[in-house]
């Protein structure tokens, strides 16, 4: 999907919502696009919306779990249904 489609679907969902949940294939492969979207969900529902994001946590940072959280991300599921990433059965601290 390209940016403006992206931004058309958050422009077009209802005026109020509980919660947001974004997930893929793997959002944080496209940052610059996610962080459009976030920036988008946060000017629209003015931190009043619970946002959830969904990864597979092989992308995941310290660097980008802050820069998430500073977009009004609130909670992040690590899920993932296969042995093929390159963390697969490690823990981190």
């Amino acid at each position: 999907m390209t940016l403006k489609d992206c931004l058309a679907m958050v422009s077009n969902l209802p005026d109020r919502v509980d919660r947001l949940i974004l997930s893929g294939g793997e959002p944080l492969t496209e940052r610059v696009k996610l962080c459009a979207i976030l920036e988008a969900v946060v000017e629209k529902y003015l931190g009043e919306t619970q946002v959830m994001l969904q990864t597979n946590g092989d992308l995941l940072t310290g660097e980008r779990l802050d820069a998430l959280i500073a977009r009004g991300v609130s909670r992040i599921d690590i899920a993932s249904i296969d042995r093929f990433h390159k963390h697969q059965g490690q823990r981190r601290s």
